[in-house]
């Protein structure tokens, strides 16, 4: 049974950021948390959108049309080596590979993010620092409870959203019920997953306990997300600023690589700059990451006992 208990969430929050700067090892691992963080948080409907229109023949010819005819033959001579180079079957066999790679990543980040997750938590709570492979080792204890709970999180968005898209349509209330059913959704999340880490819970005991906690310590947990948020738009601010000299670099890169021609050189140079990119991001994102993970782990420990 869980009580009501008086917690100094902003006490929680400083200690955590004083954690994280002296905790050198935990660096790495939020580091490689950071890099598969938002591993299926985005959405493919404007990609899906986009292919539609690509597929519009007479839209692609008006906007040939509108080109300079350098620009024209630029496009045609790159379409016609890219034919060249690869075939019907080879193209089906690049998809099929490409699909394949892109299962086994999916399931390699899956793994790596539950992994480093745990060690982050245990990492939190342990009297002594441990070293790196002690750390990535401890994360896989209680590995398929938390993925288990972390299928059970995505699920539940995805219906959550279903059920107001017509409340939406109807009278705009289902944006309401968005917002706060993924608020309540993503609290229970972060508090089982952590009961799972820090007290060997099962997946229904924890999800049970964490709804418990929750009700009986709401004004914390108001607490604690208005600071998340606030220390979001701090990272948000500073993430305009990196995102638009990246964005600079892009575009500068682009052009240089559709002077030369889109040969394999300048597609694997348009790979990197990508690759590049992610790895910036991630390396951007450690500390916020570690931030938010400690923060919530010292809170729950607080709550949960």
């Amino acid at each position: 049974m869980y009580t009501k208990k008086s917690v100094d969430v902003w006490a929680l929050f400083t200690d955590s950021i004083k954690f994280i700067l002296k905790y050198k090892a935990l660096w790495v691992i939020g580091f490689v948390f950071a890099l598969f963080y938002m591993q299926g948080g985005t959405s493919s409907g404007g990609l899906s959108s986009q292919l539609n229109a690509s597929n519009d023949k007479s839209g692609l010819e008006v906007i040939m049309k509108e080109l300079p005819s350098s620009v024209r033959g630029r496009i045609s001579d790159a379409v016609i080596e890219w034919k060249e180079t690869f075939s019907s079957v080879s193209i089906i066999v690049l998809i099929l590979s490409l699909g394949c790679l892109g299962l086994l990543f999916g399931l390699l980040g899956v793994y790596i993010r539950i992994v480093a997750r745990n060690a982050i938590i245990r990492a939190t709570v342990s009297e002594t620092k441990s070293g790196l492979i002690e750390l990535w080792k401890s994360g896989h204890k209680g590995f398929w409870e938390v993925f288990i709970v972390d299928f059970l999180y995505g699920v539940m968005e995805f219906i959550l959203v279903a059920l107001s898209l017509p409340l939406i349509c109807l009278c705009g209330v289902g944006i309401l019920t968005i917002i706060f059913g993924s608020i309540s959704i993503h609290w229970i999340y972060v508090t089982a997953i952590r009961l799972i880490v820090l007290k060997d819970k099962g997946v229904m005991e924890s999800i049970n306990d964490a709804w418990e906690i929750i009700s009986q310590n709401i004004s914390n947990y108001i607490v604690w997300a208005l600071l998340n948020w606030a220390l979001g738009a701090i990272k948000g601010i500073i993430f305009l600023v990196v995102f638009g000299i990246g964005f600079i670099v892009f575009i500068v890169t682009f052009g240089v690589v559709f002077a030369i021609g889109f040969h394999l050189l300048s597609i694997l140079a348009m790979i990197l700059l990508v690759a590049i990119a992610w790895i910036v991001s991630a390396l951007f994102n450690t500390l916020f990451i570690l931030q938010e993970e400690v923060f919530a782990t010292k809170l729950v420990k607080e709550l949960a006992e």
